[in-house]
């Protein structure tokens, strides 16, 4: 089994050690994955386990919104075709896209992952309160779900047990920590007070797939009525059933919150905010949840068309 380690939580006030991560292998796949968080669950560690499960939950989704044409990346490249070319291919390359990505949907066995990975969302919304407030779940029965659901991993297909993720940026190199997200949150709190109104928090894969269960922890104990959460890869299509989900959301004037590390550009933000706005979501009612390297005025401009909450990461 390989090892991994992830930084230690204290029972008392959730702090835990970010300087220290001690891995054998940076690279980690299902099986990896599935092994180390039996292993948390039976040492009652409940921070690992979530990073763990969060973990084989990226790998889920990301199978579930395969790019097989790399349609972001073509589509830099065709700009720099001569114009008539360009379109034609550009063109040709969308509606290829297009019905792969129909058949991928009616696909069988993309209903059947997507049914686990709503379950398993639920699993990680049961682990989340060990690695946000120290609170110590029921681990014996926590190991049991896991297991149950873990089995069903080995009828995967073999192309997704294979694919292998790094640990994510938020927690390991950026010194960013679950107190962090607690005070963001409170910040949240003081501009948007209208707590019967529904909230979505969008995580941007990677990074926002660890925030943002962890975010939604946190409204919820500040008092919001109904939360909930999904992530999104930026130049991925969504599910179709996401898609009217978010639709709904947005007409029923829920606030989406997005979650992801300190932007630099802050480029796949826009992005994420702009797959937000076609759901029906408005630029007011998508608010930026973020910690900064810099004070307030180090936001890129592109993102100021936003409301936002910040807290910075310590020097």
């Amino acid at each position: 089994m390989t090892a991994i380690t992830f930084p230690e939580i204290q029972t008392v006030n959730v702090r835990f050690e970010v300087g220290r991560l001690l891995q054998r292998d940076l690279l980690n796949d299902l099986s990896s994955l599935s092994s180390a968080l039996e292993d948390a669950l039976q040492n009652g560690d409940g921070l690992n386990a979530y990073l763990l499960a969060v973990g084989i939950n990226q790998i889920v989704e990301d199978g579930l919104h395969p790019d097989p044409l790399h349609l972001d990346t073509a589509n830099k490249y065709l700009r720099r075709l001569p114009t008539l070319l360009g379109i034609t291919l550009f063109a040709s390359i969308q509606v290829a896209g297009r019905v792969m990505w129909f058949l991928h949907e009616k696909n069988p066995q993309t209903r059947s992952l997507r049914r686990w990975q709503t379950r398993w969302e639920e699993f990680i919304e049961e682990l989340s309160p060990a690695a946000a407030g120290g609170i110590s779940p029921d681990f014996k029965h926590l190991y049991e779900d896991a297991n149950e659901l873990l089995k069903k991993t080995q009828r995967f297909p073999e192309s997704l047990r294979r694919q292998k993720i790094r640990l994510p940026s938020c927690f390991r190199s950026f010194d960013q920590h679950p107190d962090d997200l607690s005070l963001l949150v409170d910040r949240f709190a003081r501009q948007w007070n209208d707590k019967n109104k529904p909230v979505v928090v969008v995580g941007v894969r990677t990074s926002g797939s660890y925030l943002a269960p962890l975010i939604a922890f946190f409204l919820r104990q500040a008092g919001f009525c109904e939360v909930q959460t999904m992530t999104l890869r930026t130049g991925r299509r969504l599910l179709s059933s996401e898609k009217r989900w978010l639709r709904r959301a947005a007409r029923e004037g829920a606030v989406a919150v997005l979650s992801d590390d300190p932007p630099t550009s802050g480029s796949s933000l826009v992005k994420a905010a702009q797959m937000l706005a076609k759901t029906g979501f408005r630029n007011p009612d998508i608010v930026l949840l973020l910690q900064l390297f810099g004070d307030d005025q180090s936001l890129p401009m592109i993102l100021k068309k936003y409301p936002a909450s910040f807290a910075h990461v310590p020097g």
